[in-house]
Order: structure tokens, then sequence, then C-alpha cells
């Protein structure tokens, strides 16, 4: 992730939501790549404090692993239907993209209120109708048995958990 990705894609966003006539607001990590965009009038970002532990941080705390585990299970889907037709299944980058959007389009909406009512965000008289808002899990048993069994399914959906993914701050822009 880059300053300039995220900038782009803000404008973009910016862009539609204008055309719409909606107001966004976007809570965002204190990430280096992410940057305060200017002359976004549909758009507000309000930045968490630097540092801010993973228990603040909304993504983390469910919706990217919700998100890993349907890829992970998508691609062992397609995995299997290979398999049992004698086929050789080859992912293209495309055919990634194509999943992803597919596990993000469903990724039940419960999934994300969830997150922001065990970060806090959300007011107590409404915590208690999120709580029963929990989307039931899939049966795993099928896809499980397609991964080597010495490794756990948690750590094939942690495995790039340590990839750095955006750019490190020098000295110099951690001390100014």
């Amino acid at each position: 992730m880059t300053s300039e990705i995220i900038r782009s894609w803000l404008q973009e966003l910016n862009r539609r939501s204008s055309a719409k006539e909606c107001k966004v607001l976007l809570i965002v990590d204190n990430c280096t790549a992410h940057c305060n965009a200017s002359n976004l009038k549909a758009i507000r970002l309000v930045f968490l404090p630097p540092n801010t532990t993973a228990a603040l941080q909304l993504m983390d705390q469910g919706v990217i692993q919700h998100v890993k585990k349907r890829y992970c299970k998508q691609v062992l889907e397609r995995m299997r239907l290979c398999m049992e037709r004698k086929q050789q299944y080859d992912i293209t980058l495309l055919s990634a993209i194509h999943i992803l959007a597919h596990v993000l389009v469903n990724t039940p909406p419960e999934v994300v209120s969830n997150c922001f009512k065990h970060s806090g965000f959300v007011w107590p008289e409404t915590s208690q109708s999120l709580e029963s808002a929990t989307p039931e899990e899939d049966d795993d048993g099928a896809f499980i048995d397609l991964l080597p069994t010495e490794v756990p399914l948690a750590d094939n959906v942690a495995i790039d958990d340590g990839v750095i993914v955006a750019g490190q701050l020098s000295d110099d822009e951690m001390t100014s």
C-alpha cells in the first residue's frame, strides 16, 4: 500500500460520493501509507491515534480474518472441484481478484458491525441488537480435509500476518 494508491482511491470515492450527494466518514489507522488527502468534499478522514492497539483497529478485529478465511475456502473449493474432475487448478491474478471481490461482496454486514461493537464504537443500547447478529459459521470440514494435516486451518489463514504492507518510516519521519 502506498500514499499514491490511497490518494487515488480517496479521490475516486469522493467523486462517486459527491455525485450521489453522500457523506462518508472513514476511521483510518495511522499507517504511513494513509495520507490526509485534500479537497475531499464528501469524505471526512478521522485518524486513530498513533500506536493504537489492535483493540481499537476495527479491521484487525475480525473483518480481515473473515475475508482471509473465506478467500481460502473459495480457493480450496475450486481446488476440490478440479481434483474431482482430475484437472489441474491454476490460480491467476485475475481469478484471485475475482475470488476476493466475491468474498468482499458476500461479507455479511454483521461481521463489520460486530467489529465496531467489540472495539467500543457502538452505543450500549445498540450493542445488544448486534450481539444476536453474528453470522453462522460455514462447515469447514470438507475444506480442512484438503489441507496438510500438520498445518491447522488457523495457521494457513494467518500465514501472511507478518508481511509488511506499507512503507517503513525513516528515523526523521518518526521524530517529526
